[in-house]
């Protein structure tokens, strides 16, 4: 049986059932096209099958007793939806508004809603059964929802968007999404899927990332009909028409493709900035090449010569006085020339072309320094290192090309002057010192063990040095440093054995003498320790000097100690005492002698002289036995080969 409007009516316990589609009063009110939806049960089997385009389900069934039927005692179940994904949701159901679990009944002419509700939030079919229960009868249909997507949300915006652009510019506008659905929905951010440049009629495609979205969220919320506007930034695009694809969608909405229009031109003042650009790039052109350039070259051309400086003479190198004066100089031209370079370029030329010329000949002059500052002895260096310094005095001024090469040779000349000097030292240091080794084995000839040791550790290398001199003067060098550092070894040794056997003198401070011995023994231990010719021989020779000089100071004054007693020994006749004072005094006089040539550097000249003069004072004292007889026994006298 069918109703006036068309719905069909369906006989069950004698009740016509009328399905209807309503919403929550909290929803949005549903059109009129929505309200009502048709029960489509014209199977036998009665099931009902409805659209929701919405996640919330709201279904109205309205029984209607029949002429003949009797509506009491009833009650209505509804199963749960088993959705698409084999989910169970349990809906909610009520009768005429009161809980849907009672038992009513119907009066003849009257009626009864029965309202279902249900949240079926994912898209698909979702199937359910209501049952209409009357004592122990049940009779049961199927409900049907077909739970469709929204009504996609529409993309809105003007019939094209025109922004006035520069390349490499970006510029934002306000596109606006609208729901069209009535219904309100949830939707994702708009996405750009491509951008396209139309040129006759055709479609050039562009990147997608020339046109970004600024979103703050995933997504966006819209009621009914409402809109919200986002925006877009369009960069890296020049002038043209381009057309952008937005798409659409959301968890529950379909989604869809929408292009909008976007017409870039160049901005007017653009080609103004052209048009000033042009003449500021003519003046800066003009500026590069009259000025600038010139400058950047002259300073290009001093960090050139700073640079070479630098690379010649590293930062924290140990450099002499002389040296450091040079380099002091040229460094100050270079920054005098720099700072100079916003005046005029030509003077900045000028410096670095001089500091030029002196670098050619900076590397041989400090080199030639260098070499003779390391000459031995120092004897030799002065009067190169005056030389030098000549030619320094002449870098620290303005140097022309016509004075590089007559300047180059005066540094080879120096190198030359000094190697012809060497030669000449090596073989006079060679000469001296096989004459001293050869007068030292003659005076030491009787002691075998120390004539040894000048044999082998000095005679031998000075033999094979003279050999070697025609045809490797270095290495003859080496062979004369090592015989001389082996000769003061030997002598500072055999020195060092005689000072602890020596008595103190008659007449000898003990104070005086104690100090003198350690002085002289810590010379002598330097000779020993030193591995340098030159170092070891001064050590040696100043520890034998001061031995020789406290000795000879001591001597004298035994001497002049003697020379009173005798004065006053009664048993001697006037002429006899005079006479012992005459001798006194000579051997006093002797030993100034010994002092004489000690300040003149004599030192074999004056042990030779100390030598006598102790043995003529000793011989002196033992012919005198009144100094026996007065002192107390033998063992008085001043003191006997204290010199080895």
């Amino acid at each position: 049986m069918k109703s006036q409007n068309g719905i069909r009516l369906l006989p069950i316990f004698g009740v016509y059932a009328l399905a209807a589609m309503s919403g929550l009063a909290s929803a949005p009110a549903l059109t009129a096209q929505t309200a009502v939806v048709r029960v489509l049960s014209s199977s036998d089997s009665g099931a009902t099958t409805v659209a929701a385009p919405t996640p919330d389900f709201h279904y109205v069934l309205r029984l209607e007793p029949s002429a003949d039927g009797k509506a009491d005692s009833m009650r209505v179940v509804v199963a749960p939806f088993v959705g698409p994904r084999g989910q169970r949701i349990v809906p909610t159901w009520t009768v005429n508004d009161s809980a849907g679990t009672r038992v009513f009944a119907i009066g003849q002419f009257g009626n009864a809603e029965v309202a279902i509700s249900a949240s079926l939030p994912d898209v698909g079919t979702y199937v359910s059964y209501v049952s209409l229960v009357k004592d122990k009868d049940r009779r049961t249909w199927p409900l049907v929802v077909n739970r469709t997507r929204a009504m996609p949300a529409a993309l809105v915006s003007a019939p094209a968007f025109r922004a006035d652009v520069f390349p490499g510019s970006s510029r934002t506008m306000l596109l606006t999404v609208k729901d069209t659905s009535g219904l309100g929905a949830v939707l994702y951010w708009p996405t750009v899927e491509s951008v396209s440049l139309v040129e006759a009629n055709n479609k050039v495609g562009m990147e997608a990332s020339t046109v970004t979205i600024d979103s703050s969220s995933d997504t966006m919320t819209l009621h009914g009909n409402q809109s919200k506007a986002f925006p877009v930034t369009v960069s890296k695009l020049g002038a043209g028409q381009y057309v952008a694809s937005f798409r659409v969608a959301g968890p529950s909405t379909a989604q869809s493709l929408q292009e909008v229009t976007l017409l870039l031109r160049s901005a007017w003042w653009w080609f103004v900035l052209i048009v000033v650009a042009s003449v500021a790039a003519a003046g800066v052109l003009k500026y590069w090449t009259t000025t600038l350039r010139p400058q950047l070259t002259a300073r290009a051309q001093i960090a050139s010569v700073r640079e070479a400086l630098m690379k010649l003479v590293p930062t924290g190198t140990a450099l002499n006085a002389d040296v450091t004066r040079v380099i002091a100089a040229i460094r100050s031209g270079l920054d005098q020339a720099e700072s100079s370079v916003v005046t005029t370029a030509t003077a900045a030329d000028d410096a670095t072309a001089d500091a030029n010329r002196k670098l050619r000949l900076l590397p041989g002059w400090m080199a030639m320094y260098s070499q003779v500052e390391s000459t031995e002895p120092a004897t030799l260096r002065m009067s190169f290192i005056e030389q030098l310094t000549t030619i320094g005095d002449s870098l620290v001024k303005p140097l022309s090309e016509a004075e590089v090469q007559p300047m180059s040779e005066k540094i080879k000349a120096v190198g030359t002057a000094l190697a012809t000097a060497v030669d000449s030292q090596v073989t006079k240091a060679l000469d001296d010192l096989d004459a001293i080794v050869t007068q030292e084995l003659m005076d030491k000839a009787s002691n075998p063990a120390l004539t040894a040791k000048l044999t082998n550790d000095v005679r031998a290398p000075l033999a094979s040095a003279r050999q070697k001199m025609a045809t490797n003067k270095a290495e003859a060098r080496v062979l004369i440093d090592a015989a001389t550092v082996a000769y003061a070894r030997i002598e500072a040794e055999e020195s060092l054995a005689w000072i602890g056997k020596v008595v103190m003198p008659l007449g000898a401070s003990q104070d005086r003498w104690n100090e003198m011995k350690t002085i002289v023994s810590g010379l002598l231990r330097e000779a020993l320790a030193a591995s340098r010719p030159e170092v070891a021989m001064t050590a040696w020779r100043r520890g034998s000097t001061e031995y020789l000089r406290g000795l000879t100071t001591a001597l004298q004054s035994s001497a002049a100690a003697r020379s009173k007693l005798v004065q006053g020994i009664n048993t001697r006749t006037a002429e006899d005492r005079k006479a012992l004072v005459v001798k006194f005094t000579e051997v006093s006089n002797a030993l100034n002698e010994v002092v004489v040539h000690l300040e003149t550097g004599d030192l074999h000249g004056a042990t030779n002289i100390y030598r006598k003069s102790e043995t003529a004072l000793n011989d002196l004292v033992a012919s005198i036995p009144e100094f026996s007889q007065q002192q107390g026994g033998p063992g008085q006298e001043p003191t006997r080969g204290a010199v080895a």
